[in-house]
Formats: C-alpha cells, sequence, structure tokens
C-alpha cells in the first residue's frame, strides 16, 4: 500500500511550515504533500475543530512577536518538556526556540521555562514551550480570511506519515534496518532544507470595532537548498540502537500535535510506560531530581521545584491501563442484543 501511494505523484513539501498555514490547501508547495485533509474556510466552512488548536495553542499578549492571523488566544495547548527535548539544538545544554536546528521545532520561548514545574493553569506564558505549528497566516504573510476561524485545513493524512510507515515494514518485512533509516533520512533531509521566515514591514495604528488597534503587515522569506551536512549531523545525534526507538521519536518530531502519537504509543504497548516517566513538580513540597537520556547516552540531571498538583501529575495519578480502551455506548451494547461486550473495567 505504501508503495502504491509514493508512486501515485505526491511530493514532499518544500517547506515544512506551509503545510500548517491558512493557504495550505490552495499552495501547489504544501497541498503536493496532503493526501486527505480535514477542510476549514472562514467564510465558508466553520468550526471550531481547526480554531482550538490555533486559538488554544496562542495568547494574545504574543501576537506582537508571532503573528497567527486570529483576534485572540486561549492559553491552553503548550509542548511537553520531553516534545522539546526530542529535537536538537546549536546547544543543547542552553535551548532557545530560534536555535533548533531541525526546522520542524516550531515552538515560541519567550519568556517561558521548558519544563512545567507548577500548574497549568495560569502559566502558559511562563512555563513551557508554546508549539506555533498551526496559523492562520498565509505563506505570503498574510492573515487568513477570518481571525476566529481559520483558512487552515488539517492534513489528517500526508506522504511524510507514509515514508514513515514504509521503514517501519521495510524493516519488520524485509529485515532491512539499514534501507529502513534511508526513508527517515528523506523525512529529515527536508527539514534541514528551508530557510523562512517573517519580516515586518509596516506598523500602524487603526481603528478596529470602535476600538484602537496596532496592525502589523508582514511579508515572507523562504530560501531552498539541500543539506546534507546538517542532515548527516542529525541523523547521527538522532541515532537509537533500538531502530524501534529510533522510528518513534522519529514520528514523535514529524507529526507532533498531528493527532498520532497516542496511537504510536498503543501499537507499541508503551503508553503506559510514557505517562510514568512524564516528569514535573509533584506538589509534595519536595524537590525532585530528574533524568533526561540524551544523544549518545549522556544524561542530563536537574531538579523540578515544588509546587501544586499539576496535569501531569494528576494525569499518572488517575491513570490505569484499561483506560486505554474506551467505554462502549450501552445503547451499542443493547442494540447488538449484548454480542458486543463492554470493554474490560468499565
Amino acid at each position: 500500500a505504501c508503495n502504491r501511494i509514493i508512486a501515485s505523484g505526491y511530493q514532499l513539501a518544500d517547506n515544512y511550515a506551509e503545510l500548517f498555514m491558512a493557504d495550505n490547501g490552495e499552495n501547489p508547495r504544501a497541498n503536493k504533500e496532503i493526501i486527505f485533509p480535514v477542510l476549514f474556510d472562514g467564510q465558508t466552512t466553520q468550526s471550531y475543530g481547526m480554531a482550538a488548536v490555533i486559538l488554544g495553542s496562542r495568547s494574545s499578549s504574543d501576537f506582537a512577536d508571532v503573528p497567527a492571523g486570529i483576534s485572540g488566544g486561549w492559553d491552553g495547548f503548550r509542548g511537553t518538556p520531553e516534545l522539546v527535548r526530542k529535537f536538537d539544538f546549536q546547544n543543547n545544554a542552553t535551548p532557545k526556540a530560534n536555535e533548533i536546528l531541525d526546522k520542524r521545532g516550531i515552538f515560541f520561548d519567550k519568556n517561558r521555562s521548558i519544563d512545567i514545574t507548577t500548574s497549568v493553569t495560569g502559566t502558559f506564558t511562563t512555563e513551557g514551550w508554546s508549539v506555533y505549528k498551526y496559523t492562520n497566516v498565509k505563506s505570503d504573510g498574510q492573515p487568513g480570511s477570518n481571525t476566529t476561524f481559520p483558512d487552515t485545513d488539517f492534513p489528517m493524512f500526508r506522504l511524510a506519515d507514509v515514508y514513515l510507515m514504509y521503514a517501519e515494514a521495510i524493516y519488520y518485512v524485509d529485515n532491512d534496518e539499514e534501507q529502513a533509516r534511508e526513508w527517515l533520512k528523506k523525512v529529515l533531509a527536508r527539514a534541514c532544507a528551508v530557510d523562512w521566515g517573517l519580516t515586518l514591514e509596516k506598523e500602524e495604528a487603526v481603528e478596529q470595532d470602535g476600538k484602537a488597534v496596532t496592525k502589523r503587515t508582514y511579508s515572507t522569506y523562504m530560501t531552498i537548498q539541500k543539506n546534507d551536512a546538517l542532515t548527516d549531523e542529525l541523523m547521527l545525534a538522532y541515532h537509537k540502537d533500538d531502530f524501534i526507538e529510533e522510528l518513534l521519536e522519529a514520528r514523535e518530531r514529524e507529526l507532533a500535535f498531528e493527532g498520532s502519537r497516542k496511537y504510536d504509543l498503543f501499537r507499541f504497548n508503551l503508553l503506559d510506560t510514557e505517562i510514568q516517566n512524564l516528569i514535573d513538580g509533584r506538589g509534595d513540597g519536595k524537590t525532585y531530581d530528574c533524568s533526561y537520556k540524551k544523544f549518545g547516552g549522556d544524561v542530563i540531571t536537574y531538579g523540578v521545584n515544588s509546587g501544586p498538583q499539576t496535569g501531569i501529575q494528576s494525569l499518572q495519578n488517575n491513570w490505569k491501563p484499561y483506560k486505554m480502551w474506551l467505554p462502549i455506548s450501552t445503547l451499542e451494547i443493547s442494540a447488538t442484543n449484548g454480542k458486543i461486550v463492554q470493554n474490560a473495567k468499565w
């Protein structure tokens, strides 16, 4: 199946960031990769589906730094430190969002710590890096057609995912680890070949809904140039002796916030382990020493501040393995005269 899709004419997008912009359905540089999009349009297909993703990952206080093409932010979603640390930086000892070597790491770190150590409530602009992967700004720097309901389509299934599936299939079916890694490398090479960004062209005071607001106009710049040296450097940095571990981390970097991570962990029976390995301040007045395994087997150890119970601790305290499977509606069970049986422990 992967062979047929790969041969069908789809291509990797030139710029990873354009896959998640307001014109990703119209921009030929982006839509050549997207196989199955969930369509949104700020005028004709208004929904809080994609709006929740973009509004939820932004704070209005940050709009002057990074435009999002929206009128407000919910101070909600952010990346876990585990996700951020999956990427390689110019200096891994002092990571900065604008110094990520792998251009798939689209984060915002101004005044923010990587770690969420006190609470998930009221700390959006201070703890945890914001994930700015999705935006209602178009590839030319202009906002989408509606500042509440984005134009950005959700790329449910795209070619890079197929490449990573193919790598997994080659590893298991052909027992060819070297060739499987070549497909990981194809995906990584795209992330190493682009330099893209927004440039503020004009800033002016305007009136909107009876209020004085600042209007900013942006342009974009983009350079695409193959960078074999950086690709090889990151392949080495991301290398794991266990190919499946390396594959899962490659999928996490490529497909972060696209809804696949949970199911990847299901497939390899790793969800319980991953939840228990999440690290935060546990709210019991103690300071915990926490270790993160870095490339080459090095371990970085540091303390985590004590504080009130966080969302991570609540998850760890309440998680049970049977919750991997959702309960089946009693209506469905009744409709089959008991042929469908409720999932265990629900």
